[in-house]
Parts: C-alpha cells; sequence; structure tokens
C-alpha cells in the first residue's frame, strides 16, 4: 500500500486516466472526487463486497455507487 499526504485542492494521478482530488476535509472525513474514463468501474469498498453476495446468496448485480 502507497501511503501519501495530500491536501485539499491536490490530486493523484493512477496510470493515465485516474485521477483522485481532495476536494474538502472536515475533522473525521475528506470528500475526494474521482475523475475515470466511462469504462473504468468505481464503486466504494462496502458496497462491492454487499454487491458480490445478496442476502439470499444470490450472486447480485447493481448499478450502486
Amino acid at each position: 500500500m502507497l501511503i501519501l499526504t495530500r491536501y485539499r485542492g491536490q490530486s493523484i494521478k493512477i496510470g493515465d486516466d485516474v485521477t483522485v482530488k481532495v476536494l474538502k476535509v472536515r475533522d473525521r472525513y475528506i470528500l475526494i472526487g474521482i475523475e475515470a474514463p466511462d469504462g473504468v468501474r468505481v464503486l466504494r469498498a462496502e458496497l462491492e463486497a454487499r454487491e458480490r453476495v445478496s442476502p439470499r446468496g444470490v450472486p447480485r448485480r447493481g448499478t450502486a455507487r
């Protein structure tokens, strides 16, 4: 894992097509913006885990973001 320090307004580039920018910093959270091409799926980790298996154990597909 790469750990970086960024301040509000600063960005991180991932490859040639993805940019992660720090938009706002508050006491216990940060607000980030992610720019990526349409073909790149961006999903919060907790939603990815929930999307993998539904409560009935059936694989789930959706557009949760």
